[in-house]
Protein backbone atom coordinates (compact mmCIF):
# COMPACT_ATOMS: atom_id res chain seq x y z
CA UNK A 1 0.00 0.00 0.00
CA UNK A 2 1.60 3.17 -0.83
CA UNK A 3 2.07 5.11 2.19
CA UNK A 4 2.47 9.13 2.84
CA UNK A 5 4.27 10.75 6.43
CA UNK A 6 2.71 13.36 7.91
CA UNK A 7 5.63 15.62 9.67
CA UNK A 8 4.67 18.49 12.40
CA UNK A 9 7.11 21.15 12.64
CA UNK A 10 4.83 24.61 13.15
CA UNK A 11 5.70 24.96 16.85
CA UNK A 12 6.45 28.36 17.86
CA UNK A 13 9.10 26.64 20.51
CA UNK A 14 8.35 29.41 23.13
CA UNK A 15 9.76 27.13 26.06
CA UNK A 16 13.04 26.57 24.15
CA UNK A 17 13.18 30.28 24.53
CA UNK A 18 14.53 30.43 21.11
CA UNK A 19 14.34 33.28 18.57
CA UNK A 20 13.75 30.71 16.38
CA UNK A 21 11.15 27.60 15.88
CA UNK A 22 11.66 24.90 17.19
CA UNK A 23 11.87 23.37 13.74
CA UNK A 24 15.43 25.03 13.26
CA UNK A 25 16.93 24.74 16.58
CA UNK A 26 20.38 23.50 15.90
CA UNK A 27 21.39 19.41 17.32
CA UNK A 28 24.21 18.77 16.26
CA UNK A 29 24.94 21.34 13.33
CA UNK A 30 21.54 20.83 11.84
CA UNK A 31 18.28 21.91 11.99
CA UNK A 32 15.73 19.77 14.41
CA UNK A 33 12.95 18.89 11.56
CA UNK A 34 15.84 17.64 8.91
CA UNK A 35 16.26 14.72 10.87
CA UNK A 36 12.78 14.23 11.21
CA UNK A 37 11.92 13.83 7.70
CA UNK A 38 15.39 12.20 6.70
CA UNK A 39 14.52 9.25 8.53
CA UNK A 40 11.14 8.85 7.03
CA UNK A 41 12.66 9.19 3.59
CA UNK A 42 15.67 6.64 4.68
CA UNK A 43 12.89 4.10 4.49
CA UNK A 44 12.09 3.63 1.19
CA UNK A 45 8.59 3.58 2.32
CA UNK A 46 7.09 6.72 1.52
CA UNK A 47 6.22 8.22 -1.70
CA UNK A 48 4.86 11.64 -0.29
CA UNK A 49 5.65 13.70 2.55
CA UNK A 50 4.03 16.76 3.71
CA UNK A 51 5.77 19.14 6.46
CA UNK A 52 4.00 21.99 8.34
CA UNK A 53 6.06 24.50 8.88
CA UNK A 54 5.73 27.83 10.94
CA UNK A 55 3.79 30.73 9.45
CA UNK A 56 7.08 32.93 7.89
CA UNK A 57 9.37 30.18 7.49
CA UNK A 58 7.91 27.93 5.29
CA UNK A 59 10.78 28.97 2.44
CA UNK A 60 13.35 28.18 5.25
CA UNK A 61 12.05 24.90 6.30
CA UNK A 62 12.44 24.06 2.32
CA UNK A 63 16.20 24.75 2.21
CA UNK A 64 16.68 23.10 5.37
CA UNK A 65 14.71 19.35 3.52
CA UNK A 66 15.77 20.17 -0.45
CA UNK A 67 18.61 17.94 -0.58
CA UNK A 68 16.13 14.65 1.07
CA UNK A 69 15.16 12.29 -1.80
CA UNK A 70 11.43 12.05 -1.31
CA UNK A 71 8.90 14.31 -2.90
CA UNK A 72 7.96 16.83 0.57
CA UNK A 73 5.26 19.27 0.54
CA UNK A 74 5.58 22.35 2.18
CA UNK A 75 2.94 23.69 3.98
CA UNK A 76 1.72 26.39 6.22
CA UNK A 77 0.80 24.97 9.44
CA UNK A 78 -2.22 25.65 12.01
CA UNK A 79 -2.32 27.49 15.77
CA UNK A 80 -2.73 24.25 16.90
CA UNK A 81 -1.60 20.36 16.41
CA UNK A 82 -4.74 19.51 15.44
CA UNK A 83 -5.06 22.23 12.99
CA UNK A 84 -1.61 21.77 10.96
CA UNK A 85 -2.18 17.74 10.53
CA UNK A 86 -6.03 18.93 8.93
CA UNK A 87 -4.40 21.47 6.80
CA UNK A 88 -1.65 18.17 5.84
CA UNK A 89 -3.78 15.55 5.71
CA UNK A 90 -5.21 17.85 2.53
CA UNK A 91 -2.29 18.26 0.71
CA UNK A 92 -1.40 14.27 0.35
CA UNK A 93 -1.45 12.95 -2.77
CA UNK A 94 -4.85 11.08 -4.04
CA UNK A 95 -3.86 7.44 -4.23
CA UNK A 96 -1.75 7.38 -0.34
CA UNK A 97 -3.44 4.36 1.88
CA UNK A 98 -1.46 4.87 5.12
CA UNK A 99 -0.73 7.87 6.86
CA UNK A 100 1.98 8.39 9.09
CA UNK A 101 2.02 11.35 11.29
CA UNK A 102 5.37 12.18 13.19
CA UNK A 103 6.38 15.57 15.62
CA UNK A 104 9.13 17.39 13.98
CA UNK A 105 10.27 17.48 17.34
CA UNK A 106 11.55 14.09 17.42
CA UNK A 107 14.14 14.32 15.66
CA UNK A 108 16.13 10.73 17.23
CA UNK A 109 13.35 8.22 15.41
CA UNK A 110 15.21 5.91 13.06
CA UNK A 111 13.99 4.63 10.17
CA UNK A 112 13.89 0.83 11.59
CA UNK A 113 10.91 1.75 14.37
CA UNK A 114 9.58 3.76 11.56
CA UNK A 115 9.36 1.14 9.45
CA UNK A 116 7.39 -1.59 12.70
CA UNK A 117 4.96 1.01 13.21
CA UNK A 118 3.83 1.55 9.44
CA UNK A 119 3.94 -1.86 8.51
CA UNK A 120 1.75 -2.76 11.87
CA UNK A 121 -0.37 -0.03 10.72
CA UNK A 122 -0.94 -1.53 7.49
CA UNK A 123 -1.93 -5.26 9.23
CA UNK A 124 -4.02 -3.66 11.65
CA UNK A 125 -5.33 -0.41 10.73
CA UNK A 126 -3.68 1.73 13.43
CA UNK A 127 -0.37 1.63 14.82
CA UNK A 128 1.36 3.91 17.46
CA UNK A 129 4.80 3.70 19.11
CA UNK A 130 4.69 3.63 22.91
CA UNK A 131 6.81 2.81 25.91
CA UNK A 132 5.33 1.43 29.16
CA UNK A 133 5.39 3.92 32.17
CA UNK A 134 7.74 3.04 34.97
CA UNK A 135 7.61 6.26 36.60
CA UNK A 136 5.25 5.98 39.65
CA UNK A 137 2.32 8.71 38.81
CA UNK A 138 0.04 10.55 41.29
CA UNK A 139 -2.59 12.37 41.03
CA UNK A 140 -2.67 15.88 42.88
CA UNK A 141 -5.04 18.88 43.43
CA UNK A 142 -3.76 22.28 44.99
CA UNK A 143 -0.41 21.26 44.77
CA UNK A 144 -1.28 17.92 47.14
CA UNK A 145 -1.08 14.36 46.27
CA UNK A 146 -4.51 12.94 46.35
CA UNK A 147 -3.93 9.50 44.78
CA UNK A 148 -1.40 6.77 43.52
CA UNK A 149 -2.39 5.88 40.05
CA UNK A 150 -1.55 2.00 38.92
CA UNK A 151 0.89 2.30 36.13
CA UNK A 152 0.24 -1.49 35.10
CA UNK A 153 -1.40 -0.78 32.09
CA UNK A 154 -0.21 2.79 31.27
CA UNK A 155 1.58 3.43 28.00
CA UNK A 156 3.13 6.70 27.02
CA UNK A 157 2.66 7.34 23.51
CA UNK A 158 5.11 8.73 21.07
CA UNK A 159 4.98 9.15 17.12
CA UNK A 160 4.57 8.37 14.61
CA UNK A 161 0.76 7.49 15.02
CA UNK A 162 0.19 5.33 11.32
CA UNK A 163 -3.13 4.91 9.95
CA UNK A 164 -4.97 3.74 7.17
CA UNK A 165 -5.98 7.10 5.26
CA UNK A 166 -9.50 6.48 5.13
CA UNK A 167 -9.78 5.99 9.01
CA UNK A 168 -7.66 9.31 10.14
CA UNK A 169 -9.39 11.03 7.62
CA UNK A 170 -12.97 10.20 9.41
CA UNK A 171 -11.57 10.57 12.56
CA UNK A 172 -10.84 14.60 11.82
CA UNK A 173 -14.29 14.46 9.96
CA UNK A 174 -15.93 13.34 12.91
CA UNK A 175 -13.87 15.78 15.37
CA UNK A 176 -15.59 18.87 16.55
CA UNK A 177 -13.41 21.42 15.08
CA UNK A 178 -13.11 23.79 18.51
CA UNK A 179 -11.50 20.69 20.39
CA UNK A 180 -8.11 20.40 20.28
CA UNK A 181 -5.76 16.92 21.11
CA UNK A 182 -2.18 16.03 21.96
CA UNK A 183 -2.28 13.61 19.52
CA UNK A 184 -3.99 12.01 16.98
CA UNK A 185 -5.00 8.49 18.16
CA UNK A 186 -7.14 10.44 20.81
CA UNK A 187 -9.19 11.24 17.60
CA UNK A 188 -9.37 7.62 16.19
CA UNK A 189 -10.17 6.43 19.94
CA UNK A 190 -13.14 8.53 19.49
CA UNK A 191 -14.76 7.13 16.59
CA UNK A 192 -14.25 3.17 18.15
CA UNK A 193 -10.69 1.86 15.87
CA UNK A 194 -8.60 0.02 17.81
CA UNK A 195 -5.03 1.37 17.78
CA UNK A 196 -2.05 -1.35 17.96
CA UNK A 197 0.78 -0.23 20.44
CA UNK A 198 4.65 -1.26 18.55
CA UNK A 199 6.92 -0.96 21.45
CA UNK A 200 9.24 1.85 20.86
CA UNK A 201 12.49 3.19 22.55
CA UNK A 202 13.15 5.35 24.99
CA UNK A 203 15.54 7.46 22.85
CA UNK A 204 12.80 8.89 20.88
CA UNK A 205 12.43 11.92 22.84
CA UNK A 206 10.51 14.80 22.16
CA UNK A 207 12.50 18.29 22.11
CA UNK A 208 10.87 20.50 24.26
CA UNK A 209 12.77 22.16 26.87
CA UNK A 210 16.69 23.72 26.58
CA UNK A 211 18.09 20.60 28.11
CA UNK A 212 16.63 18.46 25.83
CA UNK A 213 19.03 19.48 22.92
CA UNK A 214 21.38 18.49 25.61
CA UNK A 215 20.44 14.96 25.83
CA UNK A 216 19.56 14.15 22.63
CA UNK A 217 23.34 15.50 21.47
CA UNK A 218 24.45 12.49 24.19
CA UNK A 219 22.30 10.22 22.16
CA UNK A 220 23.83 11.11 18.67
CA UNK A 221 27.08 11.09 20.13
CA UNK A 222 26.31 7.44 21.60
CA UNK A 223 25.03 6.07 18.20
Amino acid sequence: MKTCGIVVAAGTGERMGSDKPKALVQLAGKPIVEYSVRAMAETDLFSHIVVAAPRGYESEILDVLGAIQVDITITTGGDTRSDSVRTCLRKIIPDCEIVAIHDGARPLITKDYITRVVESASEYGAAVLATSVTDTLKEAEEGFITRTISRKKLWAVQTPQVFERKIIERAYQKAPADLTFTDDCALVERIGIPIKIVRGSRTNIKITFPEDIAIASAILENR
